[in-house]
């Protein structure tokens, strides 16, 4: 046999070898991921913008083949992180083989993560522009790659691609924060999330977010943020603090205290001034958000009488002082329970908002023995019978507002 024919038989097998393990890898792909369904359409959807682009912008064509030869809407982003955060000498094909894997464990949350920007942020034209142009999108998914790395104790992985997401797009998230489905970074520059810090599902941060410690504390330090929660450009919320679903907290805010559901929070030191007026202020639409407007520290004081058959912010406390839950989270469901925030509790408003924070208001009134409908009606024979024993608070001559034994 020739070496002409060697060399032949050598690439045939070679070609042969590739195409088979091409097959295999599309094989468990297709096992692992909902990728592959003929009803993905947002895989779809991405490939025919792509494709569209291409033909509009022809010289962009070599710059988006990436996302017309992907396999998978995975596939896709996992390529475009690859071509962001690659080294001239990284293995690419090993690298994105990794990326891809991790993207298919978290195939709902990342699919979440990009349907969210399209929904909520003005700006986004499609999908193929939040994968390819994003900052804040990519930076989410480096940090889901980084995140499964770290949980599998692929230590220096992890912190390798959370410096590279810092280089790359201005973003700093510790590989071991935890941060749920459906959450925007808009604009992304200068974010930074700590350690400890935790997300809920459908948050919307903006650029120069800070997640941090106070800087005196170890372990568990930093911030826990809720559901649909708003973090305005700039605003820090610094500690091991809570910051409740739906809140809003304005920009330049500099947290240092928890912030009740539903509240919203300005100034540095921030504090409350009213309550969201919207369901989602997370949502699309942020930036004409609106406000019912209160002054929250002002209405805690209780700096005037106390109308018959209601309950103000001393008395409420009084009420919780021999629970197990501390006065930040009394604040919080003292907030929740006011509805028209005028610093009193009447028997109307707790029988309407009752049973939005009745789970943790029952387990504050240490009412666990019970079964849950007897623990709500309990805590509502405990809560308005109070209210009819407070007479109205007298007012002394000077003034000050005398609190009614109970």
């Amino acid at each position: 046999m020739s070496q002409r024919t060697t060399l032949v038989a050598g690439a045939v097998a070679a070609a042969a070898w590739w195409f088979k393990k091409r097959q295999s890898d599309e094989r468990r792909d297709r096992s692992s991921s909902i990728a592959y369904d003929d009803e993905d359409a947002l895989f779809r959807a991405m490939k025919n913008d792509a494709v569209a682009a291409a033909a509009r912008e022809p010289w962009m064509a070599g710059i988006i083949r990436h996302i017309i030869d992907a396999r998978s809407f995975e596939d896709a982003v996992a390529t475009v992180l690859v071509h962001k955060l690659a080294y001239e000498t990284t293995n690419k094909q090993e690298m994105r083989r990794k990326f891809r894997e991790a993207l298919l464990a978290v195939s709902t949350t990342c699919r979440a993560d990009a349907e969210a920007v399209v929904a909520r942020d003005p700006a986004a034209d499609g999908v193929l522009d939040v994968c390819m142009y994003y900052k804040g999108f990519s930076a989410i998914q480096g940090y889901r790659i980084a995140h499964r790395a770290w949980q599998s104790n692929e230590r220096s992985f992890a912190l390798w691609l959370q410096s590279r997401c810092s280089q790359q797009f201005g973003v700093d998230i510790h590989p071991a924060a935890v941060i749920g489905p459906a959450v925007i970074i808009d604009h992304a520059t200068g974010v930074v999330i700590g350690e400890t810090a935790v997300i809920g599902e459908g948050c919307t941060l903006l650029h120069g977010v800070t997640l941090g410690g106070s800087g005196k504390d170890h372990g568990d330090r930093h911030p826990k943020i809720g559901k649909h929660v708003l973090l305005g450009a700039g605003c820090s919320v610094l500690g091991n603090i809570r910051v409740g679903d739906r809140a809003k907290i304005g920009a330049g805010s500099i947290v240092l205290k928890p912030i009740p559901s539903g509240a919203t929070a300005v100034g540095a030191p921030a504090k409350i001034i009213g309550r969201v007026v919207e369901e989602n202020p997370a949502g699309r639409g942020w930036v004409d958000a609106g406000v019912s407007e209160c002054v929250w520290s002002e209405l805690t004081k209780h700096a005037g009488p106390t109308p018959r058959n209601t309950i103000s912010y001393p008395s409420f406390k009084t009420l919780l002082a021999h629970s197990s839950v501390d006065e930040a989270a009394i604040g919080e469901l003292f907030f929740e329970l006011d509805g028209n925030l005028d610093g009193f509790i009447t028997e109307t408003e707790f029988r309407e908002n009752f049973d939005h924070c009745s789970d943790r208001l029952c387990g504050a009134l240490n009412e666990c023995g019970l079964e849950c409908s007897k623990k709500r009606t309990a805590i509502k024979r405990n809560v308005v019978g109070t209210m009819h024993k407070i007479t109205p608070t007298e007012v002394s001559p000077t003034g000050r507002a005398l609190e009614s034994p109970e």
